[in-house]
């Protein structure tokens, strides 16, 4: 695939406006080849000269729609590749908001459970020793200075 910078909203709509025009231009050489060949097998030109011009402008016109086949595919693989770096920037930017209010939510868990850890220690003076809960006496403080 080819690798192209990040494109915009508005350059791939362009491109693809390009593209939809380039698709007519083949339409209508594809259709003059068509019109050619079939000048040529139905007519069967009885002047030589005739027969050379029908053949010249079909051989102009595959070629056209050679060079016209080859800017569409690559009109199209540049739109592809913007297009998914696009989606790409969107989905990394929605993950990174998502791990940013993961991380966020963890931090807020986290202090949430030192707070209650401290409230423990200082409300509930209960420690397990042997298997057996210690019940320690409250130490009051005063709320004096």
């Amino acid at each position: 695939m080819l690798k192209y910078d990040f494109m915009s909203d508005d350059s791939i709509a362009e491109l693809r406006n390009q593209r939809r025009l380039l698709l007519v231009d083949i339409a209508g050489t594809r259709a003059r080849i068509e019109a050619c060949a079939a000048l040529l097998e139905r007519n069967k030109p009885r002047v030589i000269h005739t027969a050379q011009q029908v053949e010249s402008l079909k051989i102009t016109a595959e070629i056209e729609l050679a060079g016209h086949s080859a800017r569409e595919s690559a009109l199209s693989a540049i739109i592809n590749s913007g297009s998914e770096r696009r989606d790409l920037a969107a989905k990394r930017s929605l993950e990174s908001s998502r791990l940013s209010s993961s991380k966020n939510r963890i931090v807020s868990k986290l202090k949430s459970i030192s707070d209650d850890e401290k409230m423990r220690r200082r409300y509930l003076p209960m420690s397990v020793k042997d298997n057996k809960v210690l019940i320690e006496p409250i130490k009051w403080q005063s709320t004096e200075r």
